[in-house]
């Protein structure tokens, strides 16, 4: 069985290579990888157009060269990538492969916009995958409701199996609560924008602060909001925050070690947040929103807090809760572990995969 997956080049940030990075090792030497969309990550409209025509031809090329059992494509469901990965389909179709389409963004907001010409173009596209896989059940939902008749699957983002080989003393989390003993460290990281909730992170922060003078807030990634989130900082005196930039590896890690509860109050069109399963996997208490298939399985007072709000008192409220009692965080954190190994691991997410292909190509081929 000889599988071809179309991928963003592995080396670049975004949550596709990052997915593709970590369960590689796993997929087996029959899968094979083909890199589109810019080397760089930015581009002109002209050079994005005349790539775009590059990647559709190289495409066509590689599929007559060599026979693939399975296409796997990774669209997002934002309109700029329904057009470009649409056509990805339509060609991936002549070639006789079995299809699968595994949507990793996905802006609810486009689906009430989906109807008329661009419903048809969508159906004459997609539809024409022998299975698609989504990252929440309600996106499965919307497929359903828009005529979609093959198998839809609901799949996880992956976290690198090494996590799970830390010895649990160096999990430990030895902090107090908020007032006596250590200082109680609180992570945001993502990438730093409005819609990934980094703002009512900082003002559900001040409010704690306030109240818990050894509470502090560690702030990690870049975006175009990072400057403004720096002046709402200093201009309102919050003390406490640190801010470290896009951290990576070593440094990543060493955050999510040294850190007791993950916040991220995100309303950005999420699939499944990759930061949200990692801090998990590392066994600490998270504070979140119901974001894209979150609502699938964040078990609400047992994994830490979920809240549709994007009020940052209501936060604040969460947060002085699990700052205020470290065996509340312990036993949250223990949970998450476990479950995030269940769940979320690189191997199980890879072999899911695999077992997906198999029924594929033992299954009715596209139309």
């Amino acid at each position: 069985m000889k599988v071809l997956i179309a991928t963003p080049d592995l080396s670049m940030q975004g949550g596709v290579a990052n997915f593709f990075r970590t369960i590689r090792p796993f997929l087996g030497k029959d899968v094979e990888f083909f890199t589109l969309g810019s080397r760089s990550g930015e581009e002109s409209r002209r050079k994005t157009v005349g790539r775009m025509v590059a990647d559709w031809g190289r495409f066509v090329s590689r599929l007559r060269a060599e026979h693939h059992d399975v296409v796997h494509l990774n669209p997002s469901f934002v309109p700029k990538a329904l057009v470009r990965d649409g056509v990805f389909v339509l060609l991936a179709a002549l070639s006789g492969a079995r299809i699968l389409v595994f949507f990793h963004g996905w802006d609810v907001g486009l689906q009430g916009r989906v109807n008329g010409l661009l419903a048809a173009l969508f159906r004459t596209a997609y539809f024409r995958a022998d299975s698609v896989a989504v990252l929440a059940s309600r996106f499965g939902d919307f497929l359903k409701d828009s005529g979609y008749r093959r198998p839809v699957i609901v799949e996880t983002t992956a976290v690198d199996e090494e996590v799970f080989q830390i010895p649990e003393d160096k999990l430990l989390r030895r902090s107090g609560n908020g007032k006596t003993g250590r200082d109680v460290k609180v992570l945001y990281l993502s990438r730093i924008e409005a819609a990934k909730g980094v703002f009512t992170a900082l003002d559900a922060f001040a409010r704690v602060r306030a109240r818990f003078p050894k509470v502090r807030l560690l702030v990690a990634g870049e975006g175009p909001d990072l400057e403004r989130a720096r002046r709402q900082v200093s201009d309102q005196g919050i003390e406490g925050v640190e801010f470290f930039g896009y951290v990576r590896g070593a440094d990543k890690e060493r955050l999510f070690l040294e850190s007791d509860i993950y916040l991220f109050p995100t309303f950005y069109p999420e699939g499944l947040p990759i930061s949200l399963i990692e801090a998990m996997a590392y066994g600490m208490p998270a504070i979140t929103r119901p974001a894209g298939g979150v609502a699938d399985f964040f078990e609400n007072e047992r994994m830490g807090y979920l809240s549709d709000s994007r009020d940052g008192e209501v936060f604040a409220g969460m947060l002085e809760k699990l700052v205020s009692d470290p065996e509340l965080r312990r036993s949250m954190g223990t949970y998450n572990r476990r479950y995030a190994a269940a769940r979320f691991a690189a191997s199980l997410v890879a072999g899911r995969l695999i077992e997906t292909y198999g029924r594929l190509v033992s299954g009715a081929r596209a139309d």
